[in-house]
C-alpha cells in the first residue's frame, strides 16, 4: 500500500507472462473492497527467457474474467487494458 492508500498486488514470473493468475482469498477480498487495487505482473525475470515486462492492471476484478474456488483465478492478463513497461536487457 502506498501513501495514497492504493494497494499493489505483485506477481512475478521467471519466464513468459501467464494468461491466468491466482489470487489468494485475502487478495481477492482486498480487490473487491478497494477502488484503488492494482495487479502488477512482472515477467521475464530469469535470464534468457523473455524480455522483462511490468504490466499494471487497475481494478482487475472489474476488467478480467474470474472464478473463485478457494483461491481466485483471473484470466485475460495478456490482453488486459493496462500499462505495460518492457525492459531491454543490459547484458
Amino acid at each position: 500500500m502506498d501513501e495514497l492508500a492504493r494497494f499493489y498486488e505483485l506477481k512475478t514470473y521467471g519466464g513468459a507472462k501467464p494468461d491466468t493468475i491466482q489470487l489468494t482469498p485475502a487478495e481477492f477480498q482486498r480487490a473487491i473492497e478497494s477502488d484503488a487495487f492494482f495487479l502488477v505482473v512482472v515477467s521475464g525475470l530469469e535470464a534468457g527467457t523473455a524480455p522483462v515486462t511490468v504490466q499494471i492492471i487497475l481494478e482487475p476484478l472489474k476488467h478480467l474474467p474470474n472464478r473463485p474456488s478457494g483461491n481466485v483465478l483471473v484470466s485475460g492478463i495478456r490482453g488486459a487494458q493496462s500499462l505495460v513497461y518492457p525492459f531491454e536487457s543490459t547484458e
